[in-house]
């Protein structure tokens, strides 16, 4: 006996995220594909990469700078609960060379690296979206950091099939 399918349909689309810092300012976004298979509701997302910098100046004498990069291995789930379908998306993100240095001028005026340190936490990465909002415009999910936010948005809609 063959099991009916889970969705009427399969859906396909993306999963973006947009990381926004305060200090150093930057707002750097990507995006990776999704499908949703109707059979099983299985998720498939793409990896993606997101790599950000930014500087300031503090002083007229003194500046920051960070850059790092996000690895992002993301597997998601479609949940059901009281008829309310939902999509659970564990990014499964990696900081990579996360660096704050900061530099100040030496009597020529010349920038030196004066202090460097390194970033190892990991943002906040479980989110989950709802899946009636995400197939007819979009869901999101935002998350307040003490350096900014981050925007994970998921968008997919109904595979054409001839």
């Amino acid at each position: 006996m063959i099991p009916d399918p889970v969705l009427d349909q399969s859906y396909q689309g993306a999963l973006y995220v947009t990381y926004t810092s305060t200090l150093p300012p930057w707002s750097v976004s990507t995006s990776m594909d999704v499908f949703v298979d109707k059979e099983l509701g299985v998720l498939t997302i793409d990896n993606g990469t997101l790599s950000y910098a930014g500087d300031t100046i503090i002083q007229e004498d003194s500046k920051m700078v960070r850059s790092g990069q996000w690895k992002m291995y993301p597997i998601g789930t479609l949940m059901e609960d009281a008829g309310r379908k939902y999509i659970d998306v564990d990014v499964q993100l990696e900081v990579q060379n996360d660096i704050l240095q900061i530099y100040a001028k030496d009597n020529n005026g010349n920038w030196v690296l004066v202090n460097e340190t390194p970033f190892n936490e990991t943002p906040y990465s479980v989110v989950s979206f709802d899946f009636l909002d995400a197939t007819t415009s979009s869901s999101t999910v935002s998350v307040q950091e003490a350096g900014g936010s981050i925007i994970w948005t998921l968008a997919v809609m109904p595979v054409i099939t001839p």
